[in-house]
């Protein structure tokens, strides 16, 4: 079982997978940064509320930093997309090399087979002389 495993392992295009792992750690840095500084939604209505109580806001600054906030949380989304984006085309990479190893594992198999059978019958032939 162990030996299957190392065989997939080799088999698996590390090279690509080494370059992009820099790219796929600096996005899921942001996006966990991303997330750690997130605010629940009632504690951020809460903290406008009385931010606005107190300065006196008008409601077009208040529509100003709702918009920044979207924009914000958009640019959030595109990153998390791009990192999913990076996460997918890896595990195509490797599904991929799986394949071709399983495709390759088969042919020896046979190969194995037959070459057992020819064995077995050179056997046969010089035990009979």
């Amino acid at each position: 079982m162990a030996l299957g495993w190392l065989t997939a392992l080799k088999a698996v295009p590390w090279s690509d997978v080494v370059q992009a792992a820099p790219n796929i750690v600096q996005g899921a840095r942001k996006l966990f940064t991303a997330a750690k500084a997130y605010r629940s939604p009632a504690d951020a209505a809460a903290s406008a509320q009385a931010s606005s109580g107190e300065r006196g806001e008008n409601p077009e600054a208040r529509i100003g930093q709702i918009n920044a906030h979207i924009e914000t949380l958009q640019a959030e989304q595109r990153a998390s997309a791009e990192l999913i984006r990076s996460l997918a085309e890896q595990n195509e990479n490797i599904v991929a090399a799986l394949d071709l190893m399983r495709k390759r594992m088969r042919m020896l198999a046979g190969v194995s087979i037959l070459l057992m059978i020819a064995l077995m019958l050179l056997g046969l032939a010089v035990a009979r002389n």
